[in-house]
């Protein structure tokens, strides 16, 4: 996705049913802005987790794990 910014932006302006300036934008500022290491021991993905549930909380999702308990770095990343 990060290497075909016009196949991406034409496939979340069709997923979600919006105008291609606005994929535009949820392309640069969130396809753009993901990790792209997978290591979860990075010292932001506690708080990267925690705001993500956040926002579940917000979509009225119950009963949701700590970001804590979400999260192990027993698995390591290895390069692709």
């Amino acid at each position: 996705m990060r290497n075909n910014r016009d196949l991406t932006v034409n496939l979340i302006a069709d997923l979600y049913e919006m105008p291609t300036e606005i994929a535009a934008l949820e392309y640069a500022n969130t396809i753009m802005k993901l990790e792209t290491e997978g290591n979860m021991a990075e010292p932001n993905i506690v708080s990267a987790v925690r705001l993500s549930l956040d926002l579940a909380k917000l979509g009225e999702l119950k009963d949701i794990v700590p970001a804590e308990d979400v999260i192990s770095t027993q698995f390591k990343p290895l390069p692709t």
